[in-house]
């Protein structure tokens, strides 16, 4: 009998260890990489109660007129920990183009020169802190993922870039930088929703629309209030550690 049990513990002994050995662990921590490009505008509200809503109505309006939304960025590196399998908080840091345009407008390039007729790029520069909190549906291969955060924006640089409608050979594109205070620091409410695509056990691909609006105003010395949003279509590419 004793010739017979020893065997057996030997075989179940080492069972166990090839299955101990071959448990995939959860992998809690990732870094990654993401791309978006934007769509970008404004929300503009008076900033100066001595201003009469009659006469803020019409500068709004002239506002709104002369404005348009311009197209975007953001991208940098992101990290992020699993507190489940299903939820993550994410942070990193990012560089972003944010900002507005005009409409083909008389602008003047140089005081000495005629006016001419052109559209004025207005950017703002901002370095990026997201902290964001997403959640996973679905355990296969494709799976749902949305995500509720916040950004917090420091403001690096802006600039103007000015085309001309019709280019001469004294002027046909210029880009300047704008030496305006504006607020160092801004906070933007986030949310997404898209498909995330497990390539393997370590490797993810998402695809997320994503929406940021600042909560503060950018410039608190003017008498208008602005707002900077953006919409934009975020690819991430994720390696989990």
């Amino acid at each position: 009998m004793k010739k017979i049990l020893l065997p057996l513990f030997l075989i179940c002994s080492i069972a166990a260890f090839g299955q101990d050995s071959t448990k995939v662990h959860f992998k809690r921590f990732y870094v990654g990489i993401s791309f978006s490009p934007e769509y970008n505008y404004r929300v503009l509200n008076k900033n100066d109660s001595g201003i009469s809503d009659s006469l803020w109505s019409v500068v709004k309006n002239m506002e709104d007129s002369i404005f348009e939304p311009k197209f975007g960025y953001t991208g940098g590196i992101i990290f992020g920990y699993y507190v489940t399998n299903r939820i993550s908080i994410e942070s990193g840091v990012q560089y972003s183009n944010k900002g507005y345009k005009t409409i083909p407008i008389e602008t003047f390039y140089d005081w000495d020169e005629p006016s001419i007729v052109a559209t004025n790029i207005i950017n703002y520069y901002y370095l990026d802190i997201p902290l964001k909190v997403n959640y996973e549906f679905f355990k296969k291969r494709f799976q749902l993922i949305t995500s509720l955060g916040a950004v917090g924006n420091i403001f690096i640089k802006s600039t103007v870039k000015t085309i001309a409608e019709n280019p001469t050979e004294l002027f046909s594109e210029e880009k300047r930088d704008n030496d305006y205070e504006y607020n160092k620091f801004n906070i933007s409410a986030s949310i997404g929703i898209g498909v995330k695509y497990n390539m393997s056990e370590r490797m993810q691909l998402r695809l997320e629309p994503v929406f940021k609006y600042a909560l503060l105003n950018f410039d608190d010395e003017a008498y208008i209030s602005t707002h900077l949003w953006n919409a934009g279509l975020q690819f991430s590419a994720i390696c989990k550690l």
